[in-house]
C-alpha cells in the first residue's frame, strides 16, 4: 500500500514567478516529503528535501484549481514527486510515472482525474530538465537537505 510518511508542504513563490516555457507558476517545496511505494515487488521510499522548485501539473489554471479542490492540496505533493523524479536521471521514467500514479492514489485524487493525468505522462520520455539552483545532493549548514537536493530512494526492509 502506497502512503505518505511525511507530507511536507508545497508553497507558491512570492512574488509571482513563472516558468517561461509553459508560463506556469513556480512552487517551492517548503517541508520534507517522504513517500513509500512498491515497484516491481520491492517496497521503496523516496524523500524530497526542502527547497526544490516545481511547476506541478502542466495544465490550465481551471484544471489545477479542480485538482486542488478535490484533494485539499495533497495532489501537489504527488506532482512535486514526479517533477523532481523526472530530473533524477538515476530513476527510470517508468518508475517515476508509477510514483506519480501511486501518490495521486494516496492523495485521493478521483479515479477519472488520476487516469487522465497518468495517461498524459506515461507514454512520454520527456524529463524535466529545467535548471535548478545549486542542484546537488549535499546537506546545508543547518543539516537539512540542500536545494532540490537529497532525493533519496531507499529499499524498505521487510518487517
Amino acid at each position: 500500500m502506497s502512503r505518505f510518511i511525511e507530507r511536507g508542504t508545497v508553497e507558491k513563490l512570492v512574488p509571482k514567478q513563472r516558468r517561461s516555457a509553459r508560463n506556469l507558476r513556480i512552487w517551492r517545496i517548503g517541508g520534507r516529503i517522504v513517500f513509500e511505494y512498491e515497484w516491481e515487488g520491492v517496497t521503496k521510499r523516496i524523500s524530497l528535501g526542502i527547497g526544490g522548485y516545481v511547476d506541478l501539473a502542466s495544465t490550465n489554471w481551471f484544471f489545477r484549481f479542480l485538482i486542488d479542490l478535490f484533494t485539499g492540496g495533497m495532489a501537489r505533493r504527488a506532482f512535486a514527486l514526479h517533477d523532481i523524479g523526472c530530473q533524477c536521471h538515476d530513476l527510470d521514467k517508468r518508475e517515476v510515472d508509477h510514483i506519480l500514479n501511486e501518490a495521486m492514489r494516496a492523495a485521493e485524487v478521483p479515479g477519472w482525474m488520476r487516469e487522465r493525468i497518468y495517461a498524459s505522462v506515461r507514454g512520454s520520455e520527456i524529463r524535466n530538465n529545467w535548471p535548478q539552483p545549486e542542484y546537488k545532493p549535499v546537506l546545508r549548514e543547518d543539516g537539512l537537505p540542500g536545494m532540490f537536493a537529497e532525493v533519496t530512494v531507499e529499499v524498505v526492509e521487510a518487517e
